[in-house]
């Protein structure tokens, strides 16, 4: 394992998934204010999803990498687990 990766245990993935849920939450109260900017709600987003990712990891006994790339972060995921057609945006 690289110092860039930590394995944790695996009941850290509930842990990982109830901070995930409070990111959403904080993400869906800012989407309600106009005084704040659109990508400081985004921020938060991207929190919740690279978390939930991570608490995925997390929960097979992977080590979780150390970085907020979600690229590199899904690179991490078995081939076999991806959704059908991957994680192509586009038709």
């Amino acid at each position: 394992m690289s110092p860039t990766e930590k394995l944790y245990q695996k009941e850290f993935a509930k842990e990982l998934l109830r901070i995930a849920g409070e990111d959403l939450k904080t993400a869906t109260a800012m989407a309600g204010i106009s005084a704040i900017r659109p990508e400081n709600t985004l921020f938060h987003v991207e929190q919740a999803v690279e978390k939930s990712i991570k608490a995925v990891l997390c929960h097979w006994g992977k080590p979780v990498p150390l970085t907020h790339d979600l690229f590199a972060i899904l690179q991490r995921i078995d081939e076999k687990s991806h959704p059908p057609g991957g994680y192509a945006l586009h038709d």
